[in-house]
């Protein structure tokens, strides 16, 4: 379980309007194909809420599946590229990606020309507050 906590410490309400949680590192670039078979995975998100997860299965197919679902109120909201990561890019990149939890403040500046999957939300921490996200 990978869970962590957002605690308010000032005296004023403060929103979150984009949280996000990076998922694996996926480079293939540069590497064999039995190089990537043995190191990389494939992963497939649904992106439904508190129902959502993501399926990580191996490149060659072979062994067990790992299903990342959500701990607590942690819902699958958006999959989010992290597009300002310096990898190179080349024919075989796959990219980052990120389980947003909150996307607000994404789909206003980012996405604003796009129809999101799921409305996008924010949160507001009172003073003193705080909150749990895990998967």
């Amino acid at each position: 379980m990978l869970r962590f906590e957002i605690r308010n410490r000032s005296k004023q309400a403060v929103e979150i309007g984009s949280l996000g949680i990076p998922f694996f590192n996926n480079i293939l670039e540069g590497k064999t194909v039995d190089e990537a078979h043995r190191s990389n995975v494939f992963y497939d998100p649904y992106i439904g809420q508190d129902a959502g997860y993501l399926q990580v299965t191996r490149l060659n197919g072979q062994g067990k599946v790992l299903l990342v679902v959500p701990y607590g109120k942690t819902p699958f909201e958006a999959y989010s590229p992290l597009l300002d990561d310096p990898t190179p890019r080349g024919i075989a990149f796959e990219g980052f990606y990120e389980w947003t939890v909150f996307s607000k403040a994404r789909a206003g500046q980012d996405w604003k020309n796009a129809k999101p999957w799921n409305n996008p939300t924010s949160v507001v921490l009172k003073p003193g507050e705080l909150r749990s996200y895990g998967l």
